[in-house]
This record gives C-alpha cells, sequence and structure tokens, in this order.
C-alpha cells in the first residue's frame, strides 16, 4: 500500500464496486416494485371479473357459477385461484383452478368492507377484498372475495433479471477498472519519466531534468533543477575559490621565502608587515566567496528587520558620529534566500555608509520591472563620476584615511551574481554615493 498507483487502483476498485453495487441493489428494487404494482393490478382486475360475474338466487343470497370468464380461475393448476366466503359458514366458493391443488388455503379474517388488502402468503400473492350483500330478508350478508396467484413466475422473472443485471455490470465494472488502470499507467507516467531521469542523472549520464511536464510536476521538476543548479555552483564556488586562494597566496609566499636570515631585521620586520595583511586579506576575501549560499531555495527573510537589527549596531559602533538613518522601507518586503547572504549584503553596503557618510543615511524599497529593490544612499564626499565604478572593484578605498581592505563593494558584487542578481552605483542626491541592487 506505499504505491501510489496501488493505493489508487484499490480506491478505484472500492468505488466501482461501491456504486455498482447501489446500482444493482436499486434496479432490483425497482423491478421487483414493478413486478408487485403490475400483480396488484391484475389481481384487482380478476376481483372485479369474479364480482361482475356474481348472480343471486332466489333468497337474494351470492350466487357465482363454477365457470367464471376468466379462463385462468377454470383451468385447474393454472397458478391462479379464487375463494369466496361469508360471514356466514353456509357458503363458501372456489375456483375450478383449485381443482388438484394440494396447497392448503387457510380462510382468513374477513377484511373491511370496500378495502382492498394485498399480502403473500407463502409462494403466492393475495388479494381480499369484502362488500355487503342485501338479501330478500334485508338481512346483510359480509362476503369476501380472495385472488391467489402464484408467485412462481415472478420469483423466476427476477433471478432471470437478476443474473442479466450480474452479469451487465459485472462486464461494465470489469471494463470500468480496465479503462481506470490504463487512464492511472497513463496518468502516472510522468512520474515514471521523472524518476528515470533522475535515476539517470544519479549515474552522471545527463545534469538536469530535461523532459517537459505537466503544469502538476513542471514546478516541481523547475524546483529540482534549480536545486542541482544551486549544488553544482556552490561547488564550483568552492573549486573556484579555492584554485583563487592559492594562486592569490602565491606572490606573498613567494617574498616570503625570499627572505633570508642575513637581512637587516628592519628590513624583514618591513616585509612582514606588508606581506602578512595582504595574505590575511586574500584569505578573508576567498573564504567569504565561498561560504556563498547563492540562488537556491531559503526561506523568506523580512528585509526590514534585518535592516533595523543592523542598524542598531552601527549606531553603537559609530557612536561618536551620530549618524541620522532614515527607513523607508516596505514592511513586506521579504529576500527569497539565506538570511546569511543577505546579512553580508547589508552589512558591507550599510557600514560603508556609517563609515563614509557625513552623519546622514538614507535606505528605502522600491519596484522596478517587477523586481524589488534595495536603495542605500548616504551624504558623504562627493565622488567623481569616473571613479565611481571603479569602488566596486576589490581592494580599491577611495578614502585611504578609514580603515579596510577595500573589499566589501566586490563582495556584495560577487553575493549579487550568485543569486541572479545587480548592483548599481551612482551619485546620491544626498552628495555621495547611491547603491541600488536588484534581487
Amino acid at each position: 500500500m506505499n504505491s501510489m498507483r496501488w493505493r489508487m487502483l484499490s480506491a478505484s476498485f472500492c468505488a466501482i464496486l461501491f456504486f455498482l453495487g447501489l446500482a444493482a441493489l436499486l434496479l432490483n428494487n425497482n423491478y421487483k416494485k414493478t413486478w408487485n404494482e403490475n400483480l396488484k393490478h391484475q389481481l384487482r382486475g380478476h376481483v372485479y371479473t369474479l364480482l361482475q360475474a356474481a348472480d343471486y338466487n332466489e333468497q337474494g343470497y351470492l350466487l357465482l357459477p363454477k365457470n367464471i370468464s376468466d379462463p385462468l380461475l377454470n383451468r385447474p393448476l393454472s397458478g391462479l385461484y379464487g375463494i369466496v366466503q361469508s360471514n356466514k359458514a353456509d357458503y363458501i366458493w372456489h375456483s375450478g383452478s383449485l381443482l388438484g391443488v394440494d396447497q392448503n388455503f387457510t380462510f382468513k379474517p374477513l377484511s373491511e368492507v370496500g378495502i382492498m388488502r394485498f399480502n403473500e402468503v407463502k409462494n403466492f400473492s393475495a388479494v381480499d377484498f369484502s362488500i355487503l350483500w342485501e338479501a330478500n330478508d334485508n338481512q346483510s350478508i359480509h362476503y369476501q372475495v380472495t385472488i391467489y396467484t402464484d408467485l412462481t413466475p415472478r420469483n423466476n422473472a427476477l433471478k432471470q433479471f437478476r443474473q442479466q443485471l450480474f452479469l451487465l455490470l459485472g462486464g461494465a465494472g470489469g471494463i470500468l477498472l480496465i479503462i481506470q488502470i490504463l487512464v492511472l499507467f497513463w496518468g502516472l507516467n510522468p512520474l515514471k519519466q521523472m524518476q528515470t531521469e533522475i535515476q539517470q542523472i544519479e549515474l552522471a549520464e545527463q545534469a538536469l531534468l530535461t523532459k517537459k511536464y505537466p503544469q502538476e510536476l513542471q514546478l516541481l521538476a523547475e524546483t529540482f533543477n534549480s536545486l542541482l543548479k544551486h549544488a553544482d555552483a556552490s561547488l564550483k564556488r568552492y573549486r573556484n575559490s579555492l584554485g583563487d586562494l592559492a594562486h592569490s597566496l602565491k606572490t606573498p609566499v613567494a617574498i616570503l621565502k625570499g627572505i633570508t636570515v642575513d637581512e637587516n631585521p628592519q628590513e624583514i620586520q618591513k616585509v612582514l608587515d606588508e606581506t602578512l595583511p595582504r595574505i590575511e586579506e586574500i584569505m578573508t576575501y576567498q573564504l567569504k566567496r565561498a561560504s556563498l549560499s547563492g540562488a537556491g531555495i531559503g526561506k523568506k527573510v523580512i528585509i526590514l528587520e534585518l535592516v533595523e537589527r543592523i542598524k542598531k549596531v552601527l549606531n553603537k559602533v559609530y557612536l561618536e558620529k551620530a549618524v541620522h538613518c532614515i527607513l523607508n522601507l516596505d514592511n513586506q518586503a521579504v529576500f527569497l534566500g539565506d538570511q546569511s547572504d543577505l546579512m553580508e549584503i547589508l552589512g558591507n553596503l550599510m557600514d560603508n555608509a556609517w563609515k563614509y557618510g557625513a552623519g546622514e543615511v538614507r535606505i528605502s524599497t522600491e519596484t522596478q520591472q517587477n523586481r524589488l529593490c534595495l536603495i542605500i544612499e548616504n551624504n558623504g564626499k562627493q565622488i567623481p563620476l569616473d571613479k565611481i565604478q571603479n569602488l566596486i572593484k576589490r581592494g580599491i578605498r577611495l578614502d585611504e584615511q578609514q580603515t579596510g581592505q577595500g573589499l566589501g563593494l566586490a563582495l556584495v558584487k560577487d553575493i549579487m551574481a550568485s543569486i541572479n542578481g545587480e548592483i548599481n552605483l551612482s551619485l546620491s542626491k544626498l552628495g555621495s554615493l547611491k547603491v541600488l541592487i536588484k534581487f
């Protein structure tokens, strides 16, 4: 039962069985009811036929002939039998069809006058009808006419109908089940194809899911491909970072190797002071690049909450600058990705705004071409237009008086590239730098 196919087949089989069984029960009951209604109608007609043949004798009492116009009441063992009894035991009439019948028909209590009473007795259906007959001596005599009909034809017809119904509905149910199986296999075929493709990815025979799937599975396929791309990008990023790290460390390591013991200690110290920070800078940058999560499936990170957290920290770090920060953020704006990536982006950009600004920072969000944009501006020193784009290059700092290694914007650029975003630098109306990032 862990198989979706067998679950759906079992559910279909139970549903077909239930509805066909219900249909068989309703059809059988309706057929039986129709038969019984026809029997009642026929029995009622035989009662009226018998009463039409009634006459009276000299005393005015009811008199019925031996032979009735209805041939079934005259022919022995015809299956239709009539009996007339009265409240006086001196008169009992029965039809000629009862001749040779070993069935012991017991006489019933007289029914209410003018009311037809239908019932079944053993294998017979019967109707009773009572009348009051006025004799010549003004005496009212209660007569009851009872007509019996054999139920064997009805039972045989019901049996035959049930057999035909069973064959018909059974065949229909089998055909429906076969159709359901075919539809099920056809409907689940895309899942089978997806399973096959995933196995091929496991065997390194293909890199992504390439087939076109129904819309119910297409989002799953796209998400799976996104995860594969994210994993592949992370692996490549680690490999590239390690390669870049090894390559970047070649020169500083070569410089350190070139130091000899007989050199001037002051010269050695000078080389170390220049080379070791460089090594630290390279390692910090490359390790941060390697740790980027990239464009994958993450949680929803509310931008406003993270901005306010970083703002509180920076206000403490740069307490002496008394930075006035204006926030114009949509409280519903979210970042779909890893929180550490957004923390690295905001941390670097906001730290630069606090560090290089002159006491005023503005952070806002807007939408451009259905893409969320985050804008960070400050009122620091005016930056020449021809040097703005150089800020994004690794190791470039226009303000040498401030501490730092010039890696912040370069790292933000790498993060934005990894999440398929953009970063643009321009002049702010506040007087200094305006950073716009598009998620």
